[in-house]
């Protein structure tokens, strides 16, 4: 009888190991695939609860831009917007509308950067009142097209604690999500959102430009609810 209970219970030991490696390996695919690990998914009164204590990276694509212009890599100037695809005026509103949700719902803003582009240093700006361009958030180092992009400065960046009491933002493309925590790529004015654990942004939340919005009115008693989920059908790249 002991000998059968020591098989017995080896043969549970390594079928709980098996468990734990599965569980640890589905919940690092899911960090590398954009989607939220469900122990530390942040969504609703709780998301905005923890964006008001700082801490966290918020790391945005910009928001509308026009259809109507194209953009091509060997042309482009980073210091000649006239070179770039600009936002819309529908995309200045929207930036403005996300940086007055989040100021009237006391989320504190503190370092603030962006892909050198004028579309995403403007929506930056138009967010948080003032951002500086980082070629980290671009991908290319020394700002130009002719190098495989390297997003591992912008990862150390992430990595590295906000100001104290403070939430920091980036601005990109939807090749600085895709590439710190792949897809589904960020819509236009989405936001993802990481915490620092064990030294590395993880991803929390995702959220909608119109979602701010929706926080803003549920703060005020209006019933609305922001969801903060995973989000798809991403409007065109970069």
């Amino acid at each position: 009888m002991p000998s059968r209970y020591r098989i017995h219970n080896t043969g549970l030991s390594r079928l709980s190991l098996i468990i734990a490696a599965l569980l640890v390996s589905i919940a690092a695919l899911a960090l590398v695939n954009g989607l939220l690990d469900p122990p530390r998914e942040l969504k609703g009164e709780a998301l905005i609860r923890a964006l008001k204590g700082g801490g966290y990276t918020l790391l945005f694509r910009h928001t509308a831009r026009a259809t109507n212009v194209t953009e091509f890599n060997n042309l482009i100037v980073l210091a000649d917007c006239s070179t770039q695809i600009p936002l819309t005026e529908l995309g200045r509103a929207q930036a403005r509308s996300v940086g007055e949700a989040m100021r009237k719902l006391g989320i504190p803003i503190g370092e603030t950067i962006a892909s050198p582009f004028c579309r995403t240093m403007e929506t930056a700006r138009l967010i948080a009142g003032n951002a500086r361009a980082d070629n980290a958030v671009l991908g290319h180092a020394d700002g130009s097209f002719q190098n495989t992009m390297n997003f591992t400065p912008l990862i150390e960046i992430m990595a590295t604690p906000p100001q104290p009491g403070t939430n920091r933002i980036i601005v990109g493309h939807s090749s600085a999500f895709d590439n710190v925590a792949g897809g589904p790529s960020l819509e236009q004015g989405e936001s993802g959102i990481f915490r620092i654990v064990d030294r590395r942004p993880v991803l929390v939340a995702r959220v909608l430009l119109e979602e701010w919005q929706a926080y803003l009115s549920s703060s005020n008693g209006d019933g609305a609810k922001g969801g903060g989920a995973i989000r798809t059908g991403a409007l065109g790249k970069n």
